[in-house]
């Protein structure tokens, strides 16, 4: 009886400690996209559930600071989505053009070498099918 109560508070010491491991972090996300198929673009999560809107101006360029947990998203424009990642501090500037979105996307400033190779590895994906 000795050995399961240890075990259950063990195993709650854990749980508490990767809830509070979990926090949430700033990001900043701007961008241009040429031929917007919207007027808006959306952060989804894991679960294709949508997390965070981001406005388009009329020229499709956007700005937004918001604060998530640090991992794995979908950028999706309302008709095509890439995966992307955000981190810590992220800084991130986004360019496309929806007439060749997988092939087009681009990210520069801090971030973005994970996101290019995120970017690099979809396109690679949906051309081998």
């Amino acid at each position: 009886m000795e050995i399961i109560r240890i075990i259950k508070t063990f195993t709650l010491l854990g749980m508490l400690s990767l809830a509070s491991a979990q926090h949430d972090i700033p990001i900043k996300l701007t961008g241009e996209i040429t031929h917007p198929n919207s007027d808006s673009i959306v952060i989804k999560n894991s679960w294709g559930e949508q997390f965070h809107v981001i406005e388009l101006d009329e020229i499709g360029q956007f700005f937004s600071t918001f604060e998530i947990e640090e991992g794995y998203y979908s950028f999706y424009d309302k008709k095509e989505q890439d995966p992307i990642y955000l981190g810590e501090d992220y800084v991130l500037n986004l360019t496309l053009k929806t007439d060749s979105f997988d092939e087009s996307i681009r990210y520069s400033g801090y971030g973005a070498d994970a996101n290019n190779y995120l970017a690099a590895k979809a396109l690679m994906r949906e051309k081998w099918g």
